[in-house]
């Protein structure tokens, strides 16, 4: 089995490379500069402030040498659907797709660009922290630009629903606007497959427990509205101040919808 996930992984890997040879978004590595230090890292890689032909950006570093097998390739699968997603797609509100490296025997590399504000994640929690709360002219604003976006996403032909969107996934530029990002997770929805109920048999369990619709951790057929739930769950906690189900220590009990 565990041979069986290592030449999964590669053909995954080969197939990025095969792509990166022939896309207009490749990227050839001495072309980047990378700070020393990552700035933030998670379970697929590690992100560095870069350069890029004058340009302030971020880069992705894929994480290849993780002992879990089938981790790696589902790394890879997610880094492939990060492109096909952002490659096509522009918009104010969704950050932008720079490029991608794929080089035999480095670790893949996605450039995005820099959004020096932050996450929206951190400014949340900060508030927090002050015993504060989001004004809110701005918390409108912030509301208006993620909804411009995901409206945006949602009536893309196919549409796209972004399946994992919270506030650590929502970057803020230098004059404090919103941009959707980390597409990993994405999916682009045939009409044509969509049940009688106008919803489509996708994966369940799909994103982060605290802001998942009940119905995809209940592995139901569900729609872009998921999305929707997400969005709604963010606003919540940007007006009130609150983090959405706090006191609950099982995760998985807040896509169930159990408060504490």
């Amino acid at each position: 089995m565990a041979n069986d996930e290592k030449d999964e992984k590669e053909d995954v890997m080969v197939m990025l490379q095969m792509k990166g040879l022939n896309e207009r978004w490749a990227i050839k590595r001495e072309e980047m500069m990378f700070e020393k230090n990552r700035f933030a890292f998670g379970a697929g890689g590690d992100l560095f402030r870069a350069k890029w032909r004058g340009l302030d950006c971020v880069a992705k570093t894929l994480a290849v040498d993780i002992a879990d097998e089938r981790k790696q390739r589902q790394n890879l699968v997610d880094l492939a659907n990060e492109i096909k997603v952002l490659s096509t797609l522009r918009h104010p509100h969704l950050v932008m797709f720079l490029g991608a490296c794929f080089q035999v025997g480095k670790a893949p590399i996605l450039l995005i660009e820099y959004c020096p504000g932050g996450n929206l994640e951190k400014k949340l929690i900060q508030h927090t922290a002050n015993a504060t709360r989001m004004k809110t002219k701005e918390a409108l604003q912030h509301t208006t630009d993620l909804a411009v976006g995901l409206n945006f996403l949602h009536l893309c032909k196919p549409p796209v629903i972004h399946r994992d969107l919270k506030p650590s996934n929502i970057l803020l530029t230098a004059d404090n606007r919103i941009k959707i990002t980390d597409f990993g997770l994405s999916k682009f929805i045939n009409k044509k497959n969509a049940k009688q109920n106008d919803k489509y048999v996708l994966t369940g369990e799909t994103g982060s427990y605290r802001f998942m619709a009940p119905e995809v951790y209940q592995h139901k057929e569900y729609n872009e509205k998921v999305d929707v739930y997400s969005f709604a769950i963010i606003v919540y906690w940007m007006f009130t101040g609150y983090k959405p189900y706090a006191d609950n220590p099982d995760p998985k009990a807040s896509a169930r919808g159990e408060l504490a």
